[in-house]
């Protein structure tokens, strides 16, 4: 079920980390399009910020191997280098 509010818009919703779970997957636009049965035009709209319907976002979150509400927030690989980072 997606819960999040600031990213909901009439059923559909914004996958601000979208891009980075994909790269954290190691996959191209075109094999996560094939593996989650979403067209790649799609994902790329949703990782230049588009709305996408909460239906693609259930695939795009299986086929990630995550929870739909998951895509809300980085992955938790970028969260640590960002706060190494900050540490620096």
């Amino acid at each position: 079920m997606l819960t999040g509010t600031a990213c909901a818009s009439r059923g559909r919703w914004k996958l601000p980390h979208l891009k980075d779970w994909r790269l954290a997957r190691l996959l191209t636009q075109d094999e996560l399009a094939h593996k989650s049965g979403v067209s790649r035009p799609t994902l790329s709209r949703a990782e230049q910020g588009r709305f996408v319907y909460g239906a693609s976002v259930r695939r795009i979150a299986r086929a990630l191997g995550v929870k739909p509400d998951d895509l809300l927030n980085a992955p938790e690989t970028i969260r640590r280098a960002a706060i190494l980072r900050s540490d620096s």
